[in-house]
């Protein structure tokens, strides 16, 4: 009985602490990389839209936001697909006539 200088404990030593070290990094590098991104891509999206209220403002004021969105939706699609069907949807007269 040699207590801990026996090689088995040896070998379980190094097996434990070859398995923490290859598990603890990990896990502390995944939260401390998801903790980052967040923060950083809270960040950005604050300064983003800070910016873009100021040259926004005109169209998030209007109540159709959501229609003039879909419009350039619809207008990407009909640049892609030559359909007949496409084409009677995205007509400009319908956002004309409500001042867009």
């Amino acid at each position: 009985n040699y207590g801990f200088t026996s090689p088995q404990h040896i070998i379980y030593l190094s097996i434990y602490l070859s398995i923490y070290l290859s598990i603890y990094p990990s896990i502390y590098l995944s939260i401390y990389l998801s903790i980052y991104l967040s923060i950083y891509l809270s960040i950005y999206l604050s300064i983003y839209l800070y910016i873009h209220m100021y040259t926004w403002t005109d169209i998030v004021q209007q109540k159709y936001t959501i229609l003039i969105i879909f419009s350039h939706v619809l207008e990407h699609l009909n640049l892609q697909s030559s359909d007949s069907e496409w084409s009677n949807f995205s007509t400009p007269t319908v956002w004309e006539s409500h001042g867009l």
